[in-house]
């Protein structure tokens, strides 16, 4: 988690590649916002430093507009519009809407953002929000070992200059050694530009080479896995093709039959379960 926390932060202070979407969970008392109002504080200090979730897509590329990064505290779910918006924005992407009072003028956001998530539940489950994400999970701090926040902030505003500085060492290294990185990675992942990135800053932070790839190949395995996990069509395709030696070929319309008979009515009215071929198509492209 530090090797991959470290990544991030040196990413984001880099204006020209995608950033990958930060993303803290863990149980009340696990410092989830104060970590995020560390990272602000180094990357982009801001007298607000959390905000809740946009309502809309437009309010999203508003708040980009006029800040750096972007920290959305407290989240219980992500609506797939929301989905779609932070997923454009964290690798690049344009918003038009028309100019207010007026009936023939449009306005264009367009910007790449990093992004922090942080949340007690899992809330990032669809598989292109994932494949941009990294997932860290915060132990809860004993009571112990917790201190007052007087006393944390004494300590990190004492330590912050010392921090900026390595991070910006690290920028450093990545801007001399990112071409000759991108060699010694092999297969690149599909946030490419980022792992590249990072990889230039290894020995700066005191890292062994491909120690960031490691540690971030195993966040997108287990990516992958919550991913699949919070669909509820994984078990029933699992149950479906088990004991078939190769595949199954057929129509959606038919698939979709089969699988229904997997599961109990319950499950046949929810919101996420396909009612249609095309929509059990998609949703099977999604996995």
């Amino acid at each position: 988690d530090f090797v991959r926390l470290g990544g991030e932060l040196v990413c984001m202070l880099n204006p020209d590649r995608p950033f990958p979407i930060t993303t803290l969970y863990g149980q009340q008392g696990s410092a989830k916002t104060t970590l995020t109002r560390v990272i602000r504080s180094l990357i982009d200090p801001n007298k607000t430093a959390t905000r809740c979730a946009p309502r809309t897509e437009r309010d999203l590329m508003i708040w980009a507009k006029n800040s750096w990064l972007l920290p959305l505290d407290n989240m219980s779910f992500v609506k797939d519009a929301l989905s779609d918006g932070l997923c454009r924005l964290a690798t690049g992407g344009g918003f038009g809407t028309r100019a207010l009072y007026e009936n023939d003028e449009e306005v264009i956001f367009d910007a790449k953002r990093p992004i922090i998530l942080n949340g007690i539940e899992e809330v990032a489950a669809r598989g292109d929000l994932l494949d941009r994400a990294i997932v860290h999970h915060l132990p809860q701090i004993p009571n112990a070992t917790r201190r007052s926040e007087s006393e944390f902030w004494k300590a990190f505003e004492t330590a912050r200059p010392s921090i900026l500085g390595a991070l910006l060492d690290a920028v450093s290294a990545a801007l001399r050694n990112s071409d000759q990185a991108k060699d010694s990675i092999g297969d690149l992942p599909r946030m490419a530009d980022f792992a590249i990135w990072v990889a230039g800053a290894e020995r700066a932070l005191g890292w062994k080479d491909g120690q960031f790839m490691k540690a971030y190949d195993r966040n997108r395995q287990e990516a992958q896995q919550v991913a699949l996990e919070s669909s509820p069509l994984v078990e029933p395709l699992r149950r479906f093709m088990r004991g078939r030696e190769k595949d199954w070929r057929g129509s959606a319309t038919t698939l979709l039959r089969v699988l229904d008979g997997f599961v109990d009515e319950n499950v046949r009215r929810r919101n996420n379960w396909p009612k249609t071929a095309s929509a059990l198509s998609n949703k099977l492209r999604r996995l």
